[in-house]
């Protein structure tokens, strides 16, 4: 991906320390598994891409750069207006500019769910496992998701059923660990190297 997500985007934005970010062409590639498997044990989402969206952008987990900060909780704007995070939950890294979503990407839910029926996918975590916007297969938020808002069940484009993550209109709003095995670098803090 050329990083730029396939929705539009703010001109600016509010950063936390003063002045404003705009969003810049982060080339991302990401390698994810095909058939993913399950961990013995949950592994923590790093800091930095834990993931890849349907709109090309990438996903990072809850936090800001501090780790405990919860971005969709820490929202504000600037003077001028910027905020911090866009209406489809998500901004610019301060960083490098690369576009990313803290939770439900809304710009992308708002085009591919339907009200009463199981939210489509949005997206791969870099275990290999899809995740869903936040409606379980009545439309609701699912209500039996594990720490990593995932839950095994049938989904639009596994019937049969398939272990999966859901973006969470409450906190932590997107998975905080990873249920499938992760590659050991891209577990580390601070996300994948550069690639």
């Amino acid at each position: 991906s050329d990083g730029y997500p396939n929705h539009a985007v703010l001109d600016a934005y509010a950063v936390p320390n003063g002045g404003t970010a705009a969003p810049a062409t982060v080339a991302t590639t990401i390698t994810i598994p095909l058939v993913p498997e399950r961990a013995s044990a949950a592994t923590e989402t790093s800091l930095g891409s834990i993931g890849i969206a349907v709109s090309g952008a990438v996903f990072f987990n809850p936090y800001e750069g501090d780790g405990t900060s919860v971005a969709l909780e820490s929202n504000f704007s600037d003077a001028e207006g910027n905020p911090f995070l866009d209406d489809c939950n998500g901004h610019p890294a301060p960083m490098d500019g690369q576009y990313h979503y803290h939770g439900v990407p809304t710009c992308i839910t708002a085009t591919i769910d339907v009200p009463g029926e199981h939210s489509a996918i949005v997206g791969y975590l870099l275990d290999g496992h899809p995740i869903y916007g936040p409606q379980d297969e009545g439309g609701e938020a699912p209500s039996n998701l594990d720490d990593c808002l995932g839950h095994f069940g049938p989904t639009p484009e596994f019937p049969e059923g398939v272990y999966h993550y859901h973006t969470s209109t409450t906190a932590p709003y997107i998975s905080p660990c990873y249920a499938g095995a992760v590659d050991a670098v891209m577990g580390m803090p601070g996300g994948p190297p550069p690639m």
